[in-house]
């Protein structure tokens, strides 16, 4: 494959000589060159027909330089030649938020280029439109409209500066840019809710919390404000007063299951309506897990947590250890093929009874893989014998969730080594007297403020007693904590299921306190996080604190370990992780949008079998302006700081050939001249 030849002539001009082809003329051309300027001196100075005079000496350097300006011209002509030019014209980007003052400050002239992307070409090329307080009249230059950044690239391939005016852009498409040394104009900071986050997609039951960060205008720092919530009904449900900068926290308790939209809204002191913003999610219907009760003796804690699962309809089994040998047995919601209440054995079964089943004398996996959770207290754990251990952790790694409730027992035995399931975890009881941090008398039991992932933003009076011990386990998540952040419940992952242990034994206090709500919240989110996953195939969810607008593009993954898996969008399994899928597709519409996840049948006559759907709002990009400024604002800021040391490559560009055009024809004239009349 030839090189191309290139050479830089006194640090600013680049000649080319693209193939080999150009090379071999360029040095036949050369050779041509001196032998012309060979055979003119000797036709002008040697073989002259008088002596050689100072006028034969001027004549002859003249063909000189002439046939040496013919020579070069030529080669410019036929060949790549560029020079390095300082590029001073100005490059300005206009993006939203632009306003009057900040176009006028640009002080552009007719040689700077301005550029508009296609999303804002309405609010700032409607020049008849009175309502518009932007007029792009006033620059002297012509607008360039590009559809995307990237098409700015392709525009300016050797583009070294340009300055962002209004907003700014997103991390995204700053990215695109990174090469660019780049100067933000931004606009002023508007008046609304930032940072926002909640969860997309909740279970029935559960709670809605949105969290956030109130942003007031620069002049109105120490103005307070009223953010409220409002439920589809347009109900106020929340509110929380605030001023610039502070945190909020709102909270919804959802009553049916769909899909809804409730609005944000900030008032001023005045009670009027600033801003309204939609907050999507939606409710879907929980899987009742399949749960069994172990315990070493009957507790208020089992019965309401049996009462409570009854009611959310899982298949319940209560096993009771009434002396050393014998324990009594409860089946709850237990149903045969027919859906219809059955005993294992076949016989009729009312909705809660009490009958001695063999097969539950002991714990093993051949009957634990249709649970989905064992609720076990310390000392029934510690009285399982070995082959009980040994089913016990087949079954977790298999899938199954344990929960252990720590009880003295259970303590004791942590003092001198941990039982086999529980050896990722450690149990440090905190010696009763004085804590000399708060000169308070420690306790083994204590009472606490509790708090779980989206429990309710105001939780004061939600207290319970708890063991008050310290637990800690290696890579282990803390799914309810204390008023210290100390952890009350924690779980770690064993193989396919999740070993949990809990401090808290006593939340029926809360069933029988009139904090029913709170009770089955809690109780809800303690069965989703340890529960087995039944779901073989699934949507993950998207992130809390990302939205998705019309005509931009979100990322979906799916976990799957199913053959022929397909979607209602192109998906592809990914290099990390083999079971997990991800596809992009585009916002082409406002409102919701449904994605089908399911295993095409390569017997066309086959109906597809649909494993799960996924419901995502597509926000117009009027929605969150306040919140899709600060992205920018904060993106821009970030790219600026990382840009000092920025520096301007070289550019070259090919030089105007229509002069060198004149100069060859002059020179070829004047050759011409000389031939003809001064021979």
């Amino acid at each position: 494959m030839n090189e191309a030849m290139i050479f830089n002539l006194f640090g600013y001009i680049s000649f080319i000589l693209p193939t080999i082809v150009e090379q071999i003329l360029f040095v036949i051309a050369v050779i041509i060159l001196f032998v012309t300027i060979l055979l003119s001196f000797n036709r002008i100075i040697v073989n002259s027909s008088h002596e050689s005079t100072v006028l034969d000496t001027l004549r002859f350097t003249l063909v000189v330089i002439l046939n040496i300006a013919t020579f070069i011209t030529m080669i410019v002509l036929i060949n790549e030649v560029k020079v390095i030019t300082e590029d001073t014209a100005k490059h300005v980007l206009i993006t939203s938020g632009t306003n009057q003052l900040q176009l006028a400050s640009l002080h552009l002239s007719d040689n700077d280029h301005v550029y508009l992307l296609s999303q804002y070409r309405k609010k700032y090329q409607n020049e008849n439109d009175e309502s518009e307080t932007i007029n792009t009249a006033i620059l002297t230059s012509s607008i360039i409209k590009i559809d995307n950044v990237q098409q700015l690239l392709y525009l300016k391939p050797n583009l070294s500066n340009l300055t962002v005016v209004g907003d700014g852009l997103t991390k995204q498409e700053l990215l695109y840019l990174k090469q660019i040394d780049l100067t933000f104009n931004l606009s002023k900071t508007l008046m609304g809710p930032v940072n926002m986050s909640w969860q997309k997609q909740l279970l029935m039951g559960q709670i809605l919390t949105i969290q956030g960060v109130f942003q007031s205008a620069e002049l109105d720092e120490q103005q307070i404000y009223q953010v409220a919530l409002y439920d589809t009904d347009d109900q106020q449900v929340d509110s929380l007063r605030v001023k610039h900068d502070e945190h909020f926290t709102l909270s919804l308790l959802p009553k049916t299951t769909g899909l809804f939209a409730a609005q944000l809204k900030i008032f001023d002191e005045n009670e009027t309506l600033l801003v309204s913003e939609p907050i999507a999610f939606e409710i879907i219907k929980s899987v009742s897990p399949a749960i069994v009760i172990k315990q070493s003796s009957a507790s208020f804690e089992s019965r309401h947590i049996k009462n409570w699962a009854e009611q959310q309809g899982s298949k319940i089994l209560l096993l009771t250890q009434v002396s050393k040998n014998k324990q009594i047995q409860q089946q709850v919601n237990f149903v045969d093929n027919n859906n219809t209440a059955a005993n294992l054995d076949g016989s009729v079964l009312k909705n809660n009874v009490t009958k001695l089943n063999p097969d539950f004398e002991v714990l093993a996996h051949a009957w634990l893989k249709d649970f989905d959770l064992l609720i076990i207290d310390g000392r029934a754990l510690l009285a399982l014998n070995s082959n009980e251990q040994a089913e016990l952790n087949k079954a977790i790694v298999d899938g199954l969730g344990l929960l252990v409730l720590v009880d003295e027992s259970l303590v004791v035995a942590f003092e001198q080594s941990s039982p086999k399931i529980l050896t990722q975890y450690q149990l440090t009881p905190i010696p009763s007297g004085i804590n000399k941090n708060s000169n308070k008398r420690v306790d083994k039991q204590s009472t606490t403020g509790i708090w779980w992932e989206n429990s309710f933003s105001n939780i004061a009076e939600l207290t319970l007693p708890y063991k008050n011990i310290n637990i800690s386990a290696v890579h282990a998540k803390t799914l309810v904590y204390g008023d210290n952040r100390n952890p009350l419940v924690l779980s770690t992952n064993f193989g396919l299921g999740k070993v949990s242990i809990s401090l808290i034994n006593h939340s029926y206090q809360w069933s029988i306190s009139g904090q029913k709500t709170a009770y089955s919240q809690y109780w809800q989110y303690l069965m989703t996080q340890m529960s087995r996953n039944t779901l073989q195939s699934y949507w993950k969810n998207e992130a809390g604190n990302e939205v998705s607008y019309l005509g931009e593009y979100f990322r979906l993954c799916a976990q799957s370990n199913e053959e022929n898996l397909t979607a209602s969008i192109i998906i592809q399994r990914t290099f990390t992780r083999e079971s997990t899928y991800c596809g992009i597709d585009w916002s082409t519409k406002l409102g919701w949008q449904q994605h089908s996840l399911y295993q095409k049948q390569n017997n066309t006559s086959v109906k597809s079998t649909l494993f799960a759907q996924k419901s995502r709002y597509i926000y117009p990009k009027s929605s969150w302006l306040t919140w899709q400024q600060a992205q920018k604002h904060q993106a821009s800021r970030q790219v600026h700081k990382e840009n000092k040391n920025v520096r301007t490559v070289k550019i070259y560009q090919p030089i105007n050939k229509d002069v060198i055009w004149l100069i060859f024809f002059i020179c070829l004239s004047f050759l011409w001249i000389e031939q003809k009349f001064f021979k």
